[in-house]
């Protein structure tokens, strides 16, 4: 079969291919901005200056205007070096203003083009079963059946389908985590080269134009995400398993990533660093309150939990953090299941790489992320997520594809071809019905955190949001609404269980109290802000937050004064003046007060201080 031939029986797969992964996230095209999409984008000002905040992207951190408006130093191990989302972020900013509809366009066709490229790279490696080898070996199976039952096919397809990926697909921020995987497939691809012919012993390494592209792709690749590094076992591991290289020989590919590398960490090390910073707090670091041992035992488990995720993928959410997974002990029977499924994984990687079959290099594959997700070798600042076992998950749709490819090739006995066409059939329908469910969560922060705090409602961080999200829908109200006030009184509620869970979180604290004011608790209020303020002093909603706090006090005083309670009203004024002690309004209703108290003593005291602050209305 000739080219176009060839072209023609992998044109439909690949347009299939297409369809599936927009048709899944085409009811994502009409989403606003959830979760981190804020940060990284809307208030983002580098990235809101389009073209012109491309330097500064490339040049430092990606949170680094963050900690510069809260007045505060990197809080990341590492920093956040991705700089190539941020850029695209930019271009679209630039082109097409801010449009959430361009954005979420952006990501689904990126991700349309993982899943092709993920078909194109299995091909190329020459991955099938012995009976696809047979076939081929008699100039057979080339044709568009052949093709949607090959094993690059249905892993492509059983990958598009996954729901784990709605959290990277659906939310904008999720773009460094697709265009990472789209250029470590592209590189994979570009340094195999094309696949030896059948009954060929070994291929020819890459050339040296070649390696200096698969170097570029590579930068890329890094530029996208740190997953990237990766690559430098991987490829070789992929020439040595796929195309039966020398050591020697399948080393020299992991010479275009030292290449990448060697450009990639000064500008890193520029813009982020490499240094560690001790986290202080539950959302920055969920085993705080663990002792050594609980912390081991603990990142044991979330590994199996990654499988159940990939295995059974529902319901999903948008954060694990402190406190959705309790602490474990090396006593707990689950601890060591998952050592032992995770030890059995890496056997398989050792012994499928010495045999140099493929089940080697996608047990290495999947491990090789891992290592990087897990806590166990690098801190990562957060339990796990759905987002970080991305990469991963093509290797366990290699996996699924391999068992179900092997039963649909079977035409004896027929009742096996028929239950594995079932099963098939069934996990695509079932995957793709809950993915379809699950985009319409990510429409916006609100819809997001009320729908997963009922999945996570251990979630600190999840409980925090949902009760910001309320007090928000709760504020767009008119006043005196009874909606209104059930809205705030539920936000409060999920503020309070927030804080039951993480007692150190400012947000939650500011928010409290800012639900607290509105539903008329001056006390409950000024302490709540006053957590916050023991936390953060210099957080810079605070001043607006004490006018609020002045305004409310002096009303209250105001009130006791005109009800003869003039201790009390003092006790207002006093509470008032800590927060704005350089009013001289305040000073001088002080010291009025204290006139008519008998109090002469502070009267005066209280009238020479409204002097030096230059207030002109004393004696009027």
């Amino acid at each position: 079969m000739g080219i176009g031939g060839r072209f023609r029986a992998i044109a439909f797969p690949l347009v299939l291919l297409v369809a599936f992964a927009i048709g899944l996230y085409a009811n994502t095209l009409g989403h606003e901005w959830a979760f981190d999409d804020d940060l990284v984008y809307t208030e983002n000002p580098s990235v809101q200056a389009g073209l012109r905040g491309i330097p500064r992207l490339l040049g430092s951190d990606a949170y680094a205007h963050l900690y510069e408006s809260m007045g505060r130093e990197q809080e990341l191990s590492g920093g956040r070096y991705r700089p190539l989302s941020l850029v695209t972020f930019a271009c679209e900013v630039q082109f097409f203003g801010t449009d959430p509809r361009i954005a979420h366009a952006g990501n689904v066709l990126l991700y349309a083009l993982t899943c092709v490229l993920l078909f194109v790279v299995l091909r190329r490696t020459g991955w099938r079963s012995r009976g696809e080898e047979r076939r081929e070996r008699r100039g057979e199976g080339r044709s568009v059946g052949s093709q949607l039952l090959s094993w690059p096919f249905l892993a492509a397809l059983l990958f598009a389908v996954h729901p784990i990926h709605t959290e990277v697909v659906a939310n904008v921020k999720g773009r460094d985590e697709l265009l990472s995987l789209v250029f470590v497939l592209f590189a994979t691809w570009l340094s195999l080269g094309p696949p030896r012919r059948v009954g060929a012993r070994r291929a020819r390494g890459p050339g040296g134009i070649r390696l200096l592209a698969v170097a570029f792709v590579v930068f890329l690749a890094l530029l996208s995400k740190e997953y990237a590094v990766t690559l430098l076992v991987l490829l070789p591991l992929a020439h040595y398993v796929f195309r039966g290289e020398s050591v020697g020989g399948s080393l020299r590919a992991a010479l275009p990533v030292v290449v990448a590398l060697v450009v990639y960490l000064p500008l890193r090390l520029h813009a982020s660093g490499f240094g560690t910073v001790e986290a202080v707090d539950l959302l920055n670091d969920p085993y705080l309150l663990a002792t050594p041992a609980e912390e081991w035992a603990s990142k044991i488990v979330v590994l199996l939990e990654y499988l159940r995720l990939l295995v059974w993928p529902h319901p999903l959410a948008c954060d694990y953090g402190y406190r959705v997974f309790p602490y474990r002990t090396f006593a707990d029977p689950v601890v060591w299941l998952s050592f032992a499924l995770h030890a059995g994984i890496v056997l398989v990687s050792i012994g499928g790489i010495v045999r140099r079959h493929w089940i080697g290099f996608a047990a290495a594959f999947y491990l090789a992320h891992l290592s990087l997700i897990s806590n166990l070798f690098l801190e990562i600042g957060a339990t796990m997520g759905e987002r970080l076992v991305y990469h991963g998950s093509a290797a366990f749709a290699m996996v699924v594809a391999s068992v179900f490819g092997w039963g649909l090739a079977r035409t004896r006995p027929v009742g096996v071809r028929a239950a594995a066409f079932g099963l098939t059939g069934l996990v695509v329908l079932l995957h793709s019905h809950w993915t379809l469910a699950r985009n319409p969560d990510w429409h916006d922060d609100e819809t997001l955190f009320i729908h997963d705090v009922q999945v996570v409602p251990e979630s600190a961080r999840v409980r925090t949001n949902a009760g910001r999200s309320l007090l928000a829908r709760a504020f767009r109200l008119e006043e005196g609404r009874p909606e209104r006030r059930a809205l705030i009184e539920e936000a409060v509620d999920h503020l309070r269980y927030a804080l039951s869970i993480d007692p150190e979180i400012v947000a939650a604290y500011l928010s409290l109290g800012a639900g607290l004011d509105q539903l008329g608790d001056l006390e409950g209020t000024e302490a709540a802000w006053n957590e916050a303020r023991k936390r953060f002093p210099d957080h810079p909603i605070l001043d607006s937050y004490d006018t609020t706090l002045v305004a409310r006090l002096s009303a209250r005083a105001v009130e006791a004064a005109q009800s003869g309670e003039g201790d009390a009203a003092r006790g207002y004024l006093e509470r008032a003046i800590r927060y704005h002690p350089d009013d001289p309004t305040l000073w001088t209703y002080l010291a009025r007060l204290c006139a008519a108290l008998g109090d002469s003593t502070a009267a005066r005291n209280a009238e020479s201080r409204a002097r030096e602050l230059g207030d002109g209305a004393i004696g009027r």
